[in-house]
């Protein structure tokens, strides 16, 4: 930034006797990341809004797009062009790496809020009612909040702030009897030393006067004798910061000397020493707060991925659209509010209090999240190839309900595997069928396409041809929720850009109603549009759908398993 307030004035140079002025000077900075940082807080740093944390997303970027009006940002483009980036590029670039760390934490991370949370006891009770509804996500794993979260504690606290402040200055000072004390004090040195002040002897006498408050202090705050003597060491240099600077003077103002050693006690000890205090104590309140606050909302953020796995949208994906394609139904299932009080949380919203009109910001870094999509997409994309990829895209998927969670990719190849050394033809041959009646992932009915393509790719023209026949032809789902339909449709035919195979083998459907009524066969042939006559060779899953063999009675069968494969 010194660099670019210089570079505004221009080099001038007389050539062939004419005045050449520099038009143009580029700054280079080996981290960009950095450079971008800064730019935002010289644009929006000054602004009292943005100091005071009400500045909205939209402020900060008119305040950044009218700066680059006088100070542009080139960067290189994907296909190495240097191109002047948009005030929106100037906040997102910055948090690619970010991005990165929330994708790996499955979203599961406080990066994805904004600063608003700093001030939660200024929250609306919208708000609090709508986090009130989500459960808490600790450690990976989401339960329901033990208690509600009840904001008006940390609310109560920061309004008591100041009558607790001046409540505990009265009891510590007292009837203020230490000033006659320090006067005393001050005078017997001076007429010793001869109107000097020896620092030593001065900052002993003052903290046998001021010991009576620090004891005050003490009882008051419950204070260690750690901090007790913190508190002592501190008072004593300001004592010696206040007697060398009178000696060192050329006027002696010995009732000005009294004055500062006065308000030394009661300002620098006291006063300040109190304010610190409740001050830590409402953070204490706000930060248990804040927390509770963070726990929440990261079991909203959770559900995320799921969302973006489901989408296979070709436009860009971010919070602001994401979940204008989701059944309102299927929203709240899976996020325990309604997307109106999502849109609450994300844009924020005006509101009335005691006659007052106030604003409230929303929650989310936008930035950091739409950048934290677009990580996730690129990610979906690059493991879209299930015959290639090695890497799990669900391992970046955290398990949701029950119904919703993905058999990790090693048991799933563990299961298929072992239906094939059961019955290898069923894996050789063109006509095998197979049906997953519960998917999630969609995974095994990937393991089960990867080994019939390995296994008769021979028989066909083409790659494509193969792959056509046996997703046509050879493999069926049933998913139960929209959600999950989206997933599962995603990942099958991930690679399938183009859409040049049939889907028709793949439903939205809860079959558990007719499984209950032993009647899933007849829904079947329904679903599918099957002859009476069809019948799945293998039925794959997790649970493995089976049925007893009688031998789980002791429990030695049932560590066995003491069942046989519907297979």
């Amino acid at each position: 930034m010194q660099a670019a307030f210089r570079a505004q004035n221009p080099h001038k140079v007389y050539k062939d006797g004419e005045l050449v002025v520099k038009e143009s000077a580029y700054l280079f900075d080996f981290a960009p990341t950095r450079v971008l940082e800064i730019y935002d807080q010289f644009a929006n740093g000054l602004n009292p809004k943005a100091v005071a944390g009400e500045i909205t997303e939209k402020e900060r970027e008119e305040n950044i797009e009218e700066l680059l009006n006088f100070f542009p940002v080139i960067s290189e483009d994907v296909n190495g062009e240097m191109v002047e980036l948009d005030a929106e590029q100037v906040l997102t670039f910055p948090n690619a790496l970010a991005a990165t760390e929330i994708v790996n934490a499955c979203f599961m991370t406080n990066l994805l809020f904004n600063d608003s949370l700093k001030g939660v006891f200024n929250f609306p009770q919208e708000v609090e009612d709508i986090l009130n509804k989500m459960p808490e996500e600790k450690n990976k794993r989401t339960h329901q909040a033990r208690r509600e979260l009840d904001l008006d504690e940390a609310r109560k606290a920061n309004n008591d702030k100041a009558t607790n402040i001046n409540q505990n200055t009265g009891i510590i000072l007292g009837e203020k009897i230490f000033k006659t004390n320090v006067e005393r004090e001050v005078e017997n040195l001076l007429e010793l030393n001869n109107e000097q002040i020896n620092a030593n002897e001065l900052t002993e006498k003052v903290t046998v006067v001021a010991e009576p408050l620090i004891e005050k202090y003490k009882e008051v705050y419950k204070a260690t004798i750690a901090e007790t003597n913190e508190v002592k060491k501190q008072l004593t240099e300001k004592v010696k910061e206040i007697a060398e600077e009178y000696n060192s003077a050329d006027i002696k103002d010995s009732a000005a000397l009294k004055q500062k050693i006065v308000e030394a006690i009661e300002i620098d000890f006291v006063s300040n020493q109190v304010t610190q205090k409740e001050e830590e104590k409402v953070e204490k309140v706000q930060k248990t707060k804040e927390d509770e606050v963070r726990d929440r909302l990261r079991s909203f953020t959770r559900t995320i991925p799921m969302f973006i796995m489901a989408n296979d949208s070709k436009e860009e994906i971010t919070i602001d659209n994401f979940d204008i394609e989701i059944d309102e139904d299927a929203f709240l299932e899976l996020t325990s509010i309604t997307k109106e009080e999502f849109h609450m949380l994300r844009d924020g919203f005006d509101y009335e209090e005691n006659g007052e009109r106030k604003s409230f910001h929303g929650v989310f870094n936008k930035y950091r999240f739409n950048a934290s999509i677009a990580e996730f997409r690129a990610k979906k994309e690059q493991l879209a190839n299930y015959f290639t990829a090695e890497d799990d895209i669900f391992e970046l998927i955290p398990n949701q309900k029950t119904n919703q969670i993905f058999t990790p990719k090693k048991v799933v190849q563990m299961m298929i595997d072992n239906l094939e050394e059961h019955d290898p033809a069923l894996f050789t041959r063109t006509d095998s069928t197979f049906i997953d009646l519960y998917m999630k992932s969609g995974m095994y009915i990937t393991e089960v396409v990867k080994k019939l393509f390995h296994n008769t790719r021979k028989h066909y023209a083409s790659d494509e041809a193969c792959l056509k026949h046996i997703l046509e032809n050879q493999v069926y789902g049933l998913s139960p929720t929209p959600i999950l339909q989206g997933i599962t449709q995603s990942y099958i035919f991930g690679f399938d850009t183009e859409q040049n195979i049939s889907r028709k083998n793949f439903i939205q459907y809860d079959i558990t109603p007719e499984a209950q009524e032993d009647k899933a066969k007849e829904k079947l042939q329904k679903l599918f549009n099957l002859n009476k006559d069809m019948k799945f060779d293998a039925v794959v899953g997790n649970p493995p759908y089976q049925e007893s063999d009688g031998g789980d009675k002791d429990q030695e069968a049932r560590t066995r398993g003491g069942a046989i494969p519907l297979y």
